[in-house]
């Protein structure tokens, strides 16, 4: 399965994900998102496996954090209590891990943090 990477606030199909989606709460909006985003330089970053020219069916948000304290991360998504996948069950999540792994080699991440509360994966 391909992982395409999208703009979640810029990009309207988001939206719409999370207009239907059981699991989407204020920590997926673009409200949210772009707040991280002016208030600590945070670069939101969506993930899905809809092409562009597609209506976005599922989605992983995250925010690539750079700190001095704590370095390169991927976080879903900071300040948040719980951020979940957007994802229609766990066998998705193992294809978009093996996406993650690789570009945290690529953009050298140290790690990759994922906020499930309701779900197990």
């Amino acid at each position: 399965m391909p992982v395409h990477s999208i703009d979640p606030i810029s990009d309207p199909r988001w939206k719409d994900l999370l207009d239907q989606h059981e699991y989407a709460s204020v920590f997926h909006s673009p409200g949210w998102l772009r707040a991280l985003q002016m208030t600590y330089g945070y670069r939101p970053v969506a993930l899905t496996s809809s092409s562009v020219n597609q209506t976005i069916c599922d989605g992983i948000v995250f925010c690539e954090v750079d700190s001095p304290l704590t370095g390169r991360r991927l976080v879903s998504v900071p300040f948040s209590d719980h951020c979940e996948p957007l994802l229609g069950d766990g066998s998705q999540l193992a294809e978009f891990y093996v996406h993650l792994r690789e570009e945290q080699s690529q953009r050298e991440w140290k790690y990759i943090e994922l906020r499930s509360l309701s779900r197990k994966w």
